[in-house]
């Protein structure tokens, strides 16, 4: 699985290293990193972690092939073409820690 440090990703620049159609043949975990947006049309062959981001919704045509887990974020709906092969994990969700 691929991380993200968040210490070392500033406010919106992931869109910067994930470019629009980004794909990835493995998990993505971007726990605490401080980003409002995703790149569109992102494939995600794993997990993809959003926990405790900044993100209020996710981008058009993200597909994940395992779970999506975005406790801890300010999303409160997902978009209509989204594909999630596993479980959507948090939605609504703040954890107590």
């Amino acid at each position: 699985m691929l991380r993200f440090e968040p210490h070392n990703v500033k406010e919106d620049t992931v869109t910067n290293f994930l470019p629009e159609g980004f794909t990835l043949d493995e998990g993505l975990d971007l726990t605490g990193v401080p980003t409002t947006l995703l790149p569109r049309q992102m494939t995600i062959d794993g997990d993809l972690i959003l926990r405790k981001t900044k993100l209020t919704a996710l981008p058009e045509g993200l597909s994940v092939s395992g779970d999506l887990d975005i406790t801890d974020t300010a999303i409160t709906e997902l978009p209509p073409d989204l594909k999630v092969g596993g479980k959507v994990i948090g939605l609504g969700v703040k954890s107590s820690t």
